[in-house]
């Protein structure tokens, strides 16, 4: 197995696009990953049969479908200045490639599981993979409208894939999404109450937007439930307590 900080598809570090000026390679940003997919697919989902297809019945319903209006227009009609420019631009460029990266690993897990004839576990992921991409679009026209412009396959490619193990997947994918859930419902109720801060239309897809998130990782959440290993033990506690 590929240790967990070796790259598998690119140098350590690769140049900025100069296009995409807030992508640093010396920050914290967001990565691409992989992980251990063929133990993915002895996902044993009898354990957690019911929740599984109401989550799958609510992915297939795609509540936010109507919500996510390609037409609409995502230029913020209020100047800002340098410093929140700045800060939401490098919003804007982080939480796209963290968005597309969602994309990239629901997508290879769905190909490799329905390869597995795990098709509904396959079918799981390609309809998370759909809302990912759906984000990534919306926050990738949001760039454009900022004079922004990132080539989100091409950056796939010369960033470092990055290998984890099912666990720390499950664990850390988890709380991503929980914590993107806070984050866009915290925004929306504010921009509610302060409607002069809503510099930006993007913001009025939030409340959808975090329905989504929750709902991802209401399932990460039923797949932990699905390895109860996972939580059991010193192991089990050391896991929980490291992502918390």
């Amino acid at each position: 197995m590929t240790p967990a900080s070796t790259p598998i598809s690119a140098p350590a570090h690769v140049p900025a696009n100069p296009a995409a000026p807030h992508l640093r390679e010396d920050l914290l940003a967001p990565r691409f990953y992989t992980t251990e997919i063929d133990k993915a697919a002895r996902t044993y989902l009898d354990l957690e049969r019911p929740a599984f297809e109401a989550m799958l019945g609510e992915m297939e319903a795609d509540y936010n479908r109507d919500h996510f209006d390609r037409q609409a227009p995502l230029a913020r009609w209020q100047a800002l200045s340098p410093g929140e420019k700045q800060a939401y631009e490098s919003y804007l460029v982080r939480s796209c490639v963290s968005e597309f990266s969602g994309f990239l690993l629901f997508k290879e897990l769905s190909r490799r599981l329905f390869q597995a004839q795990r098709q509904e576990l396959g079918r799981l992921f390609q309809l998370m993979a759909r809302d990912e991409a759906r984000h990534a679009g919306f926050l990738n026209r949001a760039l454009v409208a900022e004079g922004i412009s990132i080539d989100l396959p091409s950056l796939s490619s010369k960033r470092p894939v990055i290998w984890f193990p099912l666990s720390w997947v499950l664990y850390s994918v988890y709380l991503s999404e929980k914590i993107g859930y806070w984050r866009y419902i915290l925004i929306d109720r504010h921009l509610k109450a302060h409607p002069e801060n809503a510099f930006a239309p993007l913001f009025d897809f939030f409340e959808p937007w975090c329905q989504d998130e929750n709902r991802h990782g209401d399932i990460f959440n039923l797949l932990i439930r699905c390895w109860p290993q996972l939580k059991r033990g010193l192991r089990g506690r050391l896991l929980s307590r490291f992502f918390l």
